[in-house]
């Protein structure tokens, strides 16, 4: 089993430090909001065992979904864009790695997914949720781009905070530095942090040289609130990116990580920030004012 390592920098202490986990081929969603890791260049499979009866998307994001004739499979491909050259001879397959996102009923919840494409194996995704069914039925969406585009409001709150289950997240941390770890390990590898409240973004932070920076999501706690973002490069990064270079994300960072260092042209990695609540809560008020 593949296993990939992470960089965190901690500013706090301005030290440093990596750690690993091991990739997953196969996954299951039990939250009616969850961020997803897919193969960008493979056949991906979401699995409902009692049938899709609804699903939508943006075509506007090169992705294509399909039904099986029992309908309990949906089978998901990055489409690519061949880009040729001025001599029309040599051509070149680009995969798009920006986050997609997915709205697809099954057992009558309807699942809000945020699909990452990674190079990585192919990924079969199970819908495995135990909720009531959705007060949104397929016949009030009034079209496909208004339903997919409104994910995209600034602050959207998906998920309430559950004390109980936000209070337990850290209660085995014995530090600190295992405090940031957990956090950041938790939106990596689970895509979720039990029991915060959940904001939805797709704001475009800012455009480098190098590529683009887009804010996906933030889990908002008791303490601290971790934020998701995607760097989408575009053009080879052969200097490794520093964690240092994206402070300006908060004006208190606690923890900056980064998924990848070192990107292709095209490639996108996860950023997670770590900062106190009460800075984001600041924030938050800013924008709406």
């Amino acid at each position: 089993m593949r296993l990939k390592k992470i960089s965190l920098f901690l500013l706090s202490s301005f030290f440093s430090l990596s750690f690993s986990f091991a990739g997953e081929k196969g996954i299951v969603v039990k939250n009616a909001f969850e961020i997803v890791n897919i193969s960008i260049s493979d056949l991906n499979r979401i699995y409902c065992s009692t049938g899709i009866s609804y699903y939508r998307y943006s075509k506007e994001k090169y992705m294509k979904v399909y039904l099986d004739e029992d309908k309990k499979n949906a089978f998901l491909k990055i489409v690519p864009k061949i880009i040729k050259t001025t001599d029309g001879i040599e051509e070149r397959v680009l995969y798009d790695p920006t986050p997609k996102d997915l709205f697809i009923k099954c057992g009558g919840v309807m699942y809000s997914l945020l699909l990452k494409p990674m190079k990585i194996p192919p990924v079969t995704i199970e819908l495995k949720g135990n909720f009531q069914k959705s007060s949104v039925d397929s016949n009030e969406k009034s079209s496909n781009d208004t339903y997919v585009n409104s994910i995209r409001n600034e602050g959207r709150v998906v998920r309430e905070y559950n004390e109980k289950a936000a209070t337990s997240v850290l209660k085995n941390s014995d530090s600190y530095v295992n405090a940031m770890v957990s956090l950041v390990k938790l939106v990596l590898k689970k895509g979720d942090i039990p029991g915060y409240r959940v904001y939805r973004f797709y704001k475009p932070i800012k455009e480098f040289k190098q590529g683009s920076l887009v804010k996906v999501k933030s889990f908002v706690g008791p303490e601290y609130t971790v934020s998701l973002y995607t760097f989408v490069a575009s053009r080879d990064i052969v200097k490794p990116l520093r964690e240092k270079d994206f402070m300006f994300l908060s004006k208190k960072p606690l923890a900056i990580s980064l998924e990848d260092l070192v990107l292709r042209e095209g490639q996108g990695t996860s950023i997670v920030v770590v900062e106190p609540t009460e800075v984001f809560a600041e924030t938050q008020k800013e924008v709406k004012q």
